[in-house]
């Protein structure tokens, strides 16, 4: 789940946002921001994530809207104050969008079909704007941008931003979870630790307290090889592609590597294997140890 320290500094952020927009009382300000956190905190789906988003982002822009990316197009998939959504298009036909998604940051943007597309500029009425500039504000998940919200007409972009900090950091929350509960409950312990060494003690030669353990180290090299995929997606397929994983991801592989010494290396068993060496050539190197590449310092144990 999201931390309840990042909400709650983002909630400070709204706080002070709303309570500056004109014509809200704090009282009624602070419970609109609560609201808004709650239900963010407890959305399911990228698709209610938007739809939220979109909800929330009515009091604050006359004409929002969520934008998905589909490969390389772009479906509006809710809006408020627009007459209806445009055909899917090509996210290289606006340069403003594109400009949102490389940069990470809002974008204020002529409202032209040339910087919007033409889809976009006719479906938003763009030109009956009083002020011809739009917004759009990138959703970043895990380093890439998921969703774009864009905005038009009485905008008021510091709080916009700030809930689009709350939709992004809710999905990623979904991203982790959604990797972590694909994973098996159980790896084959049988297999892992014939496969880590042939000297390795059998799954039924050790004790309770010695299986739990490698049940722990196991769970453990999951979620930290889960996290670097969907968190260093990029990063993952640039290793893969060049060869290199230990490369394109040091900083996290050092990071778990030394956590796992730490944790089960440390003393506490004699029979233990260094499962996330086993992890890391199963999930991220597709069972290729020539993979991980020249530089990886090579198992644990």
């Amino acid at each position: 789940m999201i931390s309840d320290q990042a909400f709650e500094q983002l909630k400070t952020l709204l706080e002070s946002e709303i309570e500056a927009a004109a014509g809200l009382g704090l009282s009624r300000a602070a419970e609109a921001m609560s609201q808004t956190i709650r239900r963010l905190r407890s959305a399911e789906s990228e698709s209610d994530i938007a739809g939220l988003l979109t909800g929330a982002a009515v009091d604050y822009a006359k004409r929002p809207a969520c934008l998905l990316f589909e490969t390389d197009r772009v479906r509006m998939a809710t809006f408020r104050g627009i007459p209806s959504a445009p055909q899917p298009f090509l996210i290289h036909d606006s340069p403003a969008l594109l400009t949102a998604i490389e940069t990470h940051d809002t974008v204020v943007a002529s409202a032209t079909a040339r910087e919007l597309s033409e889809a976009l500029f006719t479906s938003t009425e763009s030109s009956t704007l009083a002020e011809p500039k739009v917004y759009l504000f990138p959703v970043v998940v895990h380093g890439s941008v998921q969703i774009v919200l864009f905005a038009a007409e009485k905008v008021q972009p510091a709080f916009l931003e700030c809930l689009c900090a709350v939709a992004g950091l809710r999905l990623e929350a979904l991203a982790l979870q959604s990797a972590v509960q694909a994973l098996p409950d159980e790896l084959p312990q049988l297999v892992q630790i014939s496969a880590a060494s042939s000297a390795s003690p059998k799954w039924n030669e050790l004790n309770g307290a010695e299986q739990s353990l490698h049940l722990q180290a196991q769970r453990f090299a999951q979620v930290a090889v889960a996290r670097m995929r969907v968190e260093r997606s990029a990063a993952v397929r640039e290793g893969q592609t060049r060869g290199d994983l230990y490369s394109a991801l040091r900083p996290e592989m050092d990071a778990a590597r030394h956590e796992y010494k730490s944790q089960f290396l440390s003393g506490r068993s004699k029979t233990m294997v260094d499962y996330l060496y086993l992890e890391l050539v199963r999930s991220l190197a597709n069972d290729e140890d020539r993979l991980l590449g020249s530089g990886f310092p090579g198992r644990l144990t």
